[in-house]
């Protein structure tokens, strides 16, 4: 899963082909900037994605700002995260109406997270082509089996 990969400034790096080769679905939270993203991870494994603030217009109408996944009996909520407040502070609201063993994905920050709170998994996997105030470049995977588990992983420069 990535977020704020910010194209076409960025171009996505070569690790997240090879990375997300053998996933079932890539998840894209927002500030994908382009439709070329999601061709791009599209030739890899299916996408789903919701629109960022940085996203181009036309791109943005045909995205959700909200999109909820379920996987057997827990559901996944995707948000990109500038609603108001901070990223995390939205994700934190998106909890609220989640239950235990449930996660919110999202984005904004550039800032990777991956922390059980209340029950409830909160995960950004950070920007995969632009750090900003960040310590490394990370995407990040989801294990969505019996309990849902979040792994950062980092671009190698």
């Amino acid at each position: 899963m990535v977020a704020d990969t910010h194209a076409p400034r960025y171009s996505l790096p070569s690790i997240l082909h090879r990375a997300f080769a053998r996933v079932d679905l890539i998840v894209h939270a927002g500030d994908l900037c382009t439709e070329s993203v999601l061709d791009e991870l599209g030739a890899t494994a299916p996408v789903s994605a919701v629109a960022g603030n940085m996203d181009a217009r036309d791109l943005a109408m045909r995205l959700p700002e909200h999109l909820k996944l379920t996987f057997g009996d827990r559901a996944v909520v995707l948000i990109h995260g500038h609603q108001a407040g901070t990223a995390l502070q939205a994700a934190r609201r998106e909890a609220r109406r989640l239950s235990p063993g449930d996660c919110v994905i999202f984005g904004h920050s550039h800032q990777a997270y991956n922390r059980s709170e209340n029950g409830v998994l909160l995960f950004n996997p950070g920007s995969p082509t632009w750090k900003r105030s960040a310590p490394a470049r990370t995407y990040g995977f989801l294990d969505v089996s019996s309990v849902i588990r979040g792994t950062i992983r980092q671009v190698e420069d």
